[in-house]
């Protein structure tokens, strides 16, 4: 490529949701295991891990998106772009209403997939019917793991209809998979606003290949492995607790 890019990785999980490293180690990985400029921490349902790590990122040299994947009646939805929580289980249109009047922006994260919760083809031709209603600015393109796998054909096909930015955010549940995946934004983005600006302006790449079944049955081990920590722990704190 002649244009000089820089990387981003804007799906991305922590401890405050499903994760299993905290806000300010995913920033940090970032930062010095990646080549990534930019990160959003998109926990489900809780905006809290992604607004400490915005705290973050000029520690770090990286620019952190504030977001977060609320799970709505019709499926996930990222809402990029905004500081406030929105309510599990409220409509797809109300949610898409109440991000775009915070000032925040739409991504459709692996649309159509049967193998996890998303919007169905028909809801998103809904939402582009529905005059004088907000569009969602961006649809993730390449999400790396199995959900993402099945559809990808079916996201660049409807997207040559629909035409929104391209994303593509690994999804990551772990550190090591942060930035297998990446969008690439022009290199004068420099800010928050021009990473926004980049989106709407239909200015990203989505780059990144899929995890093999070999990495996913790696990734999961690594989960089942922190979970078991965290029970044992949580079962300790309460028997040390209980003896005194």
């Amino acid at each position: 490529m002649d244009k000089k890019f820089i990387k981003g990785d804007l799906h991305i999980h922590s401890s405050f949701s499903d994760g299993i490293a905290s806000p300010e180690e995913i920033v940090k990985y970032a930062a010095r295991n990646t080549d990534l400029k930019i990160i959003a921490i998109t926990d489900h349902d809780n905006i809290k891990g992604s607004l400490k790590a915005v705290e973050l990122g000029e520690e770090y040299g990286i620019i952190v998106v504030p977001g977060v994947e609320v799970t709505t009646l019709q499926g996930h939805i990222i809402c990029l772009f905004i500081d406030r929580h929105i309510r599990k289980f409220t409509s797809l249109y109300k949610t898409i209403e109440i991000t775009y009047e915070s000032g925040g922006i739409i991504v459709l994260p692996h649309p159509m997939s049967p193998l996890t919760y998303s919007i169905p083809l028909r809801c998103i031709k809904n939402i582009f019917k529905k005059e004088n209603f907000p569009k969602p600015d961006a649809i993730e393109i390449i999400n790396p793991t199995l959900a993402g796998r099945v559809i990808r054909q079916k996201v660049i096909d409807l997207n040559k209809t629909l035409n929104l930015a391209e994303l593509a955010g690994t999804d990551s549940h772990t550190l090591d998979t942060i930035g297998s995946a990446y969008t690439l934004f022009p290199d004068n983005v420099k800010t928050l606003e021009d990473v926004k600006r980049a989106i709407i302006n239909r200015q990203t790449i989505a780059c990144g290949e899929f995890w093999s079944i070999k990495e996913h049955l790696r990734i999961a081990r690594t989960r089942l492995n922190s979970d078991i920590k965290n029970i044992a722990q949580k079962i300790g704190g309460r028997l040390i607790n209980g003896n005194r």
